[in-house]
C-alpha cells in the first residue's frame, strides 16, 4: 500500500468516525469531507458513501440505545397539546317563580387553567389513531380545573381516543373518504362561532362517523361534502331496546369563487333514539331548557338545521397587524319532533307559545388569529328556544349551558406569538320563556339572567 493511498484510508476512517460520533460532529465534520473532496484526499463519491454509511450507523445507535420502544408498523408519532389560564367572572341573576328580577348571592369570580396533551399517530398510510388526555372530570361541556381546596391534586381523564381509515385507493384524485371510530372530535361541519349553537367545543361525543368528499371544477375550487354520524348517549344494563343514541346526516358545498372569495353551507337533520329513557341526572349535566316527562326528556329529536360561512379577504395588505378578512356566518334551527310541537300543561315551555323548538344565531368577524401578531374580533347574537336542540351539550359558557335563552357574545384574540394566544371574552344573555316548570326559574338556580367573562392565556405546543 502506497502513502497516498495509505493515508487516504486514514483519514476516511477518521472522518467517519467523527461522522458517526453524533449529529453536532456529523454536521461539522460535513465540512471537513467536502474539504478533502476538494483538496484531492477522497473522491466525491467516497465521500457519499461514508456519509450514508454514517447515517445509517447513527440510526442504528439510536434504535438501539432508545428506551423509547414503538411497534414497527408505526411511521409516525406527533405529540401535541395546549395549556390555558383563565380568570373568569360570572354575574348571575334570578327569575325566580317569575317574580321581580333579584340579584342573586352566587356571582363570583374564579381562576382556572386547562391542560391537554395528545399523541397523533400513523399507523400506516391508511390509518390513523389519534389520542388526548386532558384535565376536569365528568362533564362532557369542559375540562377546565378552578383553582381551589388548598392547591388539591386534580384529575386526569381521556379525552379522545379514536382511529381513522382512510385508504389510499378511495382517496386518489377527487374523492376522499374517512371512517372513524371511537371518542371522537366533533365530526360534522360547524361555522367557527364564539358560542356554538348544538355542541360545546369541548365535547367529544362517541360512536362512528363517516365523512366523503368529491372536489370538482378548475382548481378543485369546489368540494362537495356529506357526514354522518352516529353518537352512543347512554347504554342500558336491562333492556338493549333502551339504549339512546343520536344520528346526524349532513350534505354541504365549499365554493372557492377566487382567491379572496370563499362560500360554505351546509344543511342537515340529528334524531334521537329512546330519548325518553334518560334522565338528566344520567346524562352528567342538569336540565337545562329541555322540556321533561318526569324525571326523563319527553321524547326524541328530530331537528333540522342549515348554517353558512362566508369569508372574503379584503385585500393582500394588513391592519395593524392582522390581515384585512372578514368572516360572516349563521345558522338556524328547528325541532320537528311531534312531543316538542304539541306541549301542554305542565310541560309547556311557555304558556302563551308552547312551541318553543326554534333557534338561530349570526356573526360577523374581523381579522384572523393564527400568527404572531394577528388579532381578530367577533360579535354573535344567538337565540335558542327551549326545546330547539338536546341541552346537555351546548356551551356551556353560555350562561350556565343549555337553551331558552337569547343574546350576546363577544370575542377579541391577539396572538403575541404563533404558539401564545390571548383572548378576552363576554357572554351575555336572558331567558326567553316564562316557563315555570323550567329549571331555569327555580329559586336559587343560577342563570335565568347572566353575564359572563373571560380572560385568557393559551399556550399551544
Amino acid at each position: 500500500m502506497g502513502y497516498k493511498q495509505l493515508t487516504t484510508t486514514t483519514v476516511t476512517l477518521a472522518v467517519a468516525a467523527l461522522i458517526g460520533a453524533g449529529a453536532p460532529l456529523a454536521q461539522a465534520n460535513d465540512a471537513i469531507l467536502d474539504l478533502l473532496v476538494k483538496k484531492g484526499v477522497v473522491s466525491q463519491r467516497e465521500a457519499n458513501d461514508l456519509r450514508e454509511q454514517a447515517d445509517a450507523q447513527m440510526a442504528q445507535a439510536v434504535q438501539d440505545n432508545s428506551k423509547l420502544k414503538t411497534s414497527s408498523w408505526l411511521q409516525s408519532l406527533t405529540l401535541y397539546g395546549d395549556f390555558r389560564l383563565r380568570d373568569e367572572f360570572n354575574d348571575q341573576f334570578n327569575n325566580a317563580a317569575n317574580s321581580a328580577l333579584a340579584r342573586q348571592a352566587a356571582d363570583e369570580q374564579r381562576f382556572r387553567y386547562r391542560l391537554r396533551v395528545g399523541a397523533l399517530m400513523e399507523l400506516t398510510d391508511w390509518v390513523t389513531l389519534n389520542t388526548r388526555l386532558t384535565t376536569g372530570d365528568s362533564n362532557p361541556n369542559s375540562a377546565n380545573q378552578t383553582m381551589m381546596n388548598s392547591g388539591s391534586r386534580k384529575t386526569i381523564n381521556l379525552d379522545l381516543a379514536y382511529a381513522t381509515l382512510h385508504p389510499p385507493t378511495l382517496n386518489d384524485g377527487p374523492f376522499g373518504l374517512k371512517i372513524s371510530g371511537g371518542k371522537m372530535l366533533w365530526q360534522t361541519w360547524e361555522p367557527s362561532f364564539v358560542s356554538c349553537m348544538s355542541q360545546d367545543p369541548d365535547v367529544n361525543p362517541e360512536g362512528v362517523a363517516e365523512n366523503l368528499e368529491y372536489k370538482f371544477g378548475e382548481k378543485d375550487r369546489f368540494r362537495l361534502f356529506f357526514n354522518a354520524a352516529q353518537y352512543v348517549l347512554s347504554e342500558s344494563k336491562i333492556q338493549e331496546d333502551k339504549d339512546v343514541y343520536m344520528f346526524d346526516q349532513q350534505l354541504g358545498l365549499e365554493t372557492k369563487f377566487n382567491d379572496r372569495l370563499k362560500f360554505t353551507t351546509a344543511v342537515g337533520y340529528y334524531v334521537t333514539k329512546n330519548m325518553n329513557q334518560l334522565s338528566p341526572a344520567l346524562s352528567t349535566s342538569p336540565n337545562l331548557g329541555n322540556s321533561l316527562g318526569g324525571a326523563n326528556y319527553l321524547d326524541d329529536f328530530a331537528v333540522a338545521y342549515g348554517q353558512g360561512e362566508l369569508v372574503w379577504t379584503i385585500n393582500d395588505k394588513t391592519f395593524l397587524g392582522t390581515p384585512n378578512v372578514v368572516t360572516v356566518s349563521g345558522k338556524v334551527m328547528k325541532n320537528y319532533s311531534m312531543f316538542a310541537k304539541n306541549l301542554t300543561g305542565a310541560n309547556a315551555a311557555d304558556a302563551t307559545n308552547p312551541d318553543q323548538t326554534f333557534g338561530w344565531t349570526t356573526q360577523i368577524a374581523y381579522g384572523a388569529n393564527k400568527k404572531k401578531g394577528q388579532w381578530r374580533v367577533a360579535y354573535q347574537y344567538k337565540y335558542m328556544q327551549a326545546d330547539a336542540t338536546y341541552d346537555a351539550w351546548t356551551d356551556d359558557d353560555w350562561s350556565t349551558g343549555g337553551t331558552d335563552r337569547k343574546g350576546h357574545a363577544f370575542e377579541v384574540t391577539y396572538n403575541l406569538f404563533d404558539w401564545w394566544q390571548l383572548r378576552a371574552g363576554v357572554f351575555d344573555c336572558t331567558k326567553i320563556s316564562n316557563w315555570a316548570g323550567n329549571a331555569h326559574d327555580q329559586t336559587g338556580y343560577a342563570g335565568a339572567y347572566a353575564t359572563r367573562a373571560q380572560l385568557d392565556s393559551q399556550i399551544k405546543f
